[in-house]
């Protein structure tokens, strides 16, 4: 009888003290390249200015894009050699099994390269697919060099790198004024773009508190009391931001995957309770005089009462997305094509706020690839979540339900984001998924119970 693979070792080093040195590099690695490809040290003060003064964030914004042209190739081009190295710490070895379901996420991204020869733009697009291309390197290149459990940690340090220092450029600029009305986290990155890093830290720290559930702590400094600081610090910045979707979507995809570990009908009734108590909350806030229902509704929309209705602004930005389609309904514009920057500056004209993307992933994958690449997104995010799922209730392995979870914040957030969909972060943590998933999913049960995983000990 064939030995069954152990998926969940006592400590994550299994006595390779260097295991936790190349997580550390690792991790490094993947902050450096994400800070030079998309992060700016003040971008808290540009982010005030813009606040106040909605000609400097005009004027300044092809200035801002040239300036980070040769950082965004340094930081892109780290991801890749990142994945190069990873296959070439790997030679000689088979790096994934074969595997149908998981070809869903290669057709969305191989769909988006083809694209490129009836882009509108093809230089525009050239440069998005080389982008695209280097940041699933870079994921492919995580996936390699780390082992299952070490892929949350991996993540978990990277992210809450960029999130301190994002906290130290606010302090050092003197912009770090929660007390104010106005102010929202941004640290060196747009306040969505933390709001995600601060959620996928929390959903990090949520799988690894899975791994120590049982661990009686023994010092404020167990690994459980720091993991647990951690949540608390990231959510709080995460309210800072005043990112409701992705406040909503770490909500979502926490519920999920507390379901998916208990599996019980106790966890079904408890979020059929939560919605009806929800349901019955609103209808009680609505019953109430106006100015108490204000108050509610301040408190509901995390202080960012205006523009609800048209969800700030994305219903007639996505009308006006969806009117320029017509011109090119079955192809699409191009994978990056459609953003230009005369495209962006006319839509800050009309909606005096500058859209640099069509806040949702199924928008801009609708007019950037057609109804064909925005059909390749869902088959890729269903597909892949159905596996990790499936791969986790054979394996029990957590590394697996954080995929679950990231694709589950994916499917959510995307619908008035698309991080996930451009950029370097969002497809960085889906090419992870994709590639952990490919590298490690068996077809055998396990039934070995978890055992806790240190890093400090207790």
């Amino acid at each position: 009888m064939p030995t069954k693979p152990n998926l969940n070792p006592t400590t994550l080093s299994d006595s390779q003290p260097t295991r936790w040195l190349l997580v550390f590099l690792i991790s490094v690695w993947v902050a450096s390249g994400i800070a030079m490809a998309s992060l700016r040290w003040d971008w808290s003060v540009e982010a005030l200015l813009q606040q106040f003064d909605y000609d400097f964030k005009e004027n300044k914004l092809e200035e801002q894009r040239e300036g980070l042209n040769k950082w965004l190739i340094l930081g892109y081009s780290s991801l890749a050699l990142l994945g190069i190295c990873g296959v070439a710490w790997n030679r000689g070895k088979t790096l994934f099994k074969p595997d149908i379901a998981l070809l869903a996420p290669f057709a969305l991204w191989g769909w988006c390269s083809v694209s490129l020869f009836w882009s509108v733009d093809p230089s525009l697009s050239v440069r998005r697919i080389a982008h695209l291309i280097m940041a699933v390197m870079g994921g492919l290149g995580v996936s390699l060099f780390l082992r299952r459990r070490e892929v949350p940690w991996a993540i978990l340090l990277s992210l809450s790198y960029l999130v301190l220092i994002g906290v130290i450029a606010e302090l050092y600029h003197g912009t770090f004024t929660p007390w104010r009305g106005y102010y929202r986290f941004s640290g060196v990155g747009h306040s969505n773009e933390t709001a995600l890093f601060c959620a996928v830290v929390i959903i990090a720290s949520r799988m690894l508190l899975l791994l120590d559930q049982d661990a009686v702590s023994k010092s404020i400094f167990s690994q459980r009391n720091i993991t647990i600081m951690i949540i608390v610090v990231a959510f709080v910045l995460l309210l800072l931001t005043k990112s409701r979707t992705t406040l909503l979507s770490l909500i979502a995809a926490l519920l999920f995957t507390q379901i998916a570990v208990s599996r019980s009908v106790g966890a079904w009734m408890i979020l059929t309770g939560l919605v009806s108590f929800g349901s019955f909350v609103g209808l009680m806030i609505a019953s109430l005089p106006t100015s108490v229902a204000n108050t509610f509704f301040g408190v509901a929309t995390v202080g960012r009462s205006d523009h609800v209705a048209s969800l700030t602004g994305r219903l007639p930005l996505w009308g006006e997305i969806l009117k320029d389609m017509e011109q090119y309904p079955i192809t699409g514009y191009g994978y990056g094509a459609y953003w230009t920057t005369k495209r962006v500056e006319d839509f800050a004209q009309l909606f005096h706020w500058e859209p640099p993307n069509g806040h949702s992933i199924y928008i801009d994958a609708l007019v950037e690839t057609g109804p064909l690449g925005a059909s390749f997104v869902l088959l890729a995010l269903g597909a892949t979540f159905l596996i990790g799922l499936n791969y986790y209730r054979q394996s029990q392995d957590v590394a697996a339900l954080f995929t679950v979870a990231i694709v589950c914040l994916a499917t959510i957030h995307g619908v008035a984001e698309s991080s996930f969909f451009k950029g370097c972060v969002g497809p960085l943590l889906l090419s992870t998924s994709v590639f952990f998933l490919w590298q490690n999913r068996v077809s055998e049960p396990i039934t070995k119970p978890l055992e806790p995983q240190r890093f400090v000990e207790s």
